[in-house]
C-alpha cells in the first residue's frame, strides 16, 4: 500500500489525502508490460529495468492482504533490477493552499537478497526528498536525502544486525515539514525514529521504488 497526503502541521487534523494505492483495482500480471522507463502503465507507473535485467513488478492476489505488487528476478541469478515510478507533481501542486507538511506511507515486505529504495523525488533518484533503503545485502536499513542541492544525507537506522526483518510486513512513514525544513522517518514495527533538516528548493514530483541485488529466490512486495 502507497499513501501520500499532506496537512497544515503535523499535529492538525485538517488533512488532505492527494493519493492511495492498494492495486486492487489493477489486473494481474505486469504491473507495466513497457519496461523502458517510459510509457506508463496500469495506474500510470513507468517500469524499467537494466539492459541485461529481465525482473518483473507483477500484480497479485495474496491471502488477506488482497492484491499487491511484487519485484523478483524472474527466477534468474543474480544482476537483475527493477524500477518503478509515479508522477506526483499535479498532485502536489494542486494541493489546498497552506497545506505543507507531506506524509508518505508504505508497507512493504522482503525476502532474501535486495536493496529496495523507496521514496519521493524530485526528478530521479539523484535529487531525493525523503528515500529508506531496505539493504538485505548487508542487513542494513538507512534513511537518504539532499541536505542541500546534490549533497546527500545518509543517516544508518538498523545495521549489521542478525534479526534483520525479513518474511514480515513493515509500514515506513516519511514526513517532509515544508514549513521548517524538517524531514521525519518512523518505521513503528522496528522502533525506529530519525529526523534532519533540509535546505535544497526539491519538490515532490515522483514516488519512486528502485529494488537490486535480486536473486532467484528474492521477492519484495
Amino acid at each position: 500500500m502507497f499513501l501520500l497526503f499532506v496537512t497544515f502541521s503535523i499535529t492538525t487534523i485538517n488533512a488532505q489525502v492527494l493519493f492511495t494505492e492498494t492495486f486492487d483495482t489493477y489486473g494481474n500480471g505486469d504491473l507495466n508490460a513497457n519496461y523502458d522507463n517510459t510509457t506508463p502503465g496500469q495506474g500510470g507507473w513507468v517500469t524499467g529495468r537494466g539492459v541485461n535485467s529481465i525482473g518483473k513488478a507483477i500484480v497479485t492476489t495474496e491471502t488477506g492482504k488482497g492484491k499487491v505488487l511484487i519485484v523478483s528476478s524472474n527466477n534468474t541469478t543474480s544482476g537483475n533490477n527493477v524500477s518503478i515510478n509515479k508522477d506526483i507533481k499535479s498532485l502536489w501542486n494542486n494541493r489546498a493552499t497552506g497545506n505543507n507538511v507531506l506524509k508518505f506511507k508504505y508497507e512493504c515486505y522482503g525476502i532474501d537478497n535486495f536493496l529496495s529504495a523507496v521514496g519521493i523525488t524530485d526528478k530521479g533518484l539523484n535529487t531525493s526528498l525523503i528515500i529508506i533503503n531496505y539493504n538485505a545485502l548487508v542487513n542494513q536499513i538507512s534513511a537518504v536525502n539532499n541536505n542541500t542541492n546534490g549533497n546527500f544525507n545518509t543517516n544508518i537506522l538498523k545495521n549489521n544486525t542478525t534479526s534483520f526483518p525479513h518474511a514480515i510486513w513493515i509500514t515506513t512513514e516519511m514526513y517532509i515539514d515544508f514549513n521548517i525544513n524538517k524531514i521525519y522517518y518512523y518505521i513503528p514495527t522496528l522502533n525506529i525514529f530519525y529526523s534532519t533538516t533540509f535546505t535544497h528548493n526539491f519538490q515532490p514530483t515522483k514516488l519512486h521504488l528502485n529494488t537490486t541485488g535480486l536473486n532467484s529466490q528474492s521477492i519484495v512486495k
